[in-house]
């Protein structure tokens, strides 16, 4: 169910995480937590000392534009795979990441740092740029793997199956996502197997205002901002892949 959440029972608060008394006086402090469906070590974060809420999902948009109209609406949120790609003209995909699990940290809190990280899990090509935006619109992961999108869930051409579309299919209209960019994942040498990260910037005031309005925390969507039609693609580790390399997101502030 979108929006329940729960806490991982090994979650542990750090010192940094409490509150201090100073001549009677509470005083804020700073902390640092996770949101992520990572139940082991993750990017060098030793889990059973960090601060993990739950609360994660994803899909992928999937378009056909002048091709086979079959392929917008299937299901990937059941996927091991996050996937972005250009495979051709007008044959692209388009990643939705929500950390659901940010409404644990209180409405008031004064963000100071954002981060967030994806495992490349594979990809073909060395140039891709993927760019972040965030949407501005709910959406439901649901559970299929290149299946058939059920009633409900979100695919390429509809928000919700087969109730309500997409102002523009692959959510790209200024309705669905921000024309604001969120940042950039960009590594310095494409390979498989290692993590990108994006930190602060425009994704830090993305953050605060999520925290400061759970309502409109829908996520981001991701997508490749180089203009080739190239046949390249980048698969990131989705929730459902191996423990240690799902996504996640970092915050620290104060409350």
């Amino acid at each position: 169910m979108p929006g329940a959440l729960s806490r991982k029972a090994r979650n542990k608060r750090s010192e940094s995480s409490l509150y201090f008394h100073i001549s009677g006086e509470i005083t804020e402090a700073e902390r640092t937590v996770y949101i992520t469906e990572n139940t082991a070590d993750f990017n060098s974060v030793d889990y059973s000392e960090s601060t993990v809420y739950t609360g994660v999902k994803n899909n992928s948009l999937n378009i056909s534009t002048g091709g086979d109209p079959a392929y917008q609406v299937r299901n990937y949120g059941g996927s091991v795979n996050l996937t972005v790609h250009k495979m051709a003209v007008g044959y692209h995909s388009f990643g939705l990441i929500s950390f659901e699990g940010l409404s644990n940290v209180p409405v008031g809190a004064v963000i100071t740092s954002a981060t967030i990280g994806f495992f490349v899990k594979n990809k073909s090509g060395d140039t891709q740029i993927i760019g972040l935006n965030k949407m501005l619109k709910t959406w439901v992961a649901g559970t299929g793997d290149d299946y058939q999108a059920a009633v409900g869930d979100s695919c390429g051409a509809y928000q919700t199956y087969n109730t309500a579309a997409w102002e523009t299919v692959g959510a790209a209209g200024n309705t669905d996502r921000s024309v604001t960019w969120s940042g950039y994942l960009t590594p310095d040498v494409w390979t498989d197997n290692i993590w990108l990260t994006l930190t602060d910037g425009q994704l830090l005031t993305d953050v605060q205002g999520m925290v400061a309005t759970p309502a409109a925390n829908y996520g981001w969507r991701l997508t490749r901002t180089d203009g080739n039609d190239d046949e390249h693609y980048v698969n990131f580790g989705s929730v459902l892949y191996t423990d240690g390399y799902r996504p996640y997101l970092k915050v620290v502030g104060t409350w």
